[in-house]
């Protein structure tokens, strides 16, 4: 797991131990055997996929890749998302920026990794440009 401190804006890695009684707070087992408290931020917990981009990088819920999707004329084409946890299908998502709302523009993160690998752009709370398609 990974969340973000909410005073110092780092991203720390490892268990959530204990959730305060409004989820709004979570205690944090680091790693590194350092214990955090106190995180306000707790939707910026997400959990790791055990998968990795093109990069060697780890691909956490909420990250936002690049990816391919396959078109109905077998075309590639190169499209934007993040990582999700869809717990109606059952496993690791990515949803298309271009219509959020459309089950049509899901694909499995495996399915985006096939050929040409999913490459991490950014996440959904230090990137929130990224979600409106802007650079």
């Amino acid at each position: 797991f990974r969340i973000k401190d909410r005073i110092t804006q780092e991203w720390y890695y490892g268990l959530p131990i204990h959730f305060g009684k409004t989820k709004e707070t979570c205690a944090f087992q680091s790693f590194d055997n350092n214990y955090y408290d106190a995180f306000s931020e707790i939707d910026t917990l997400g959990q790791y996929t055990g998968l990795k981009d093109k990069n060697g990088t780890k691909i956490f819920e909420g990250d936002i890749v690049e990816f391919y999707l396959w078109t109905d004329y077998w075309k590639k084409i190169k499209k934007t998302g993040y990582v999700f946890w869809n717990q109606e299908l059952g496993g690791w998502y990515v949803q298309d920026f271009t219509n959020i709302k459309s089950k049509s523009n899901l694909c499995k993160v495996n399915d985006a990794r096939h050929d040409k690998p999913v490459t991490i752009i950014g996440n959904i709370w230090d990137n929130k440009s990224l979600l409106k398609g802007e650079e």
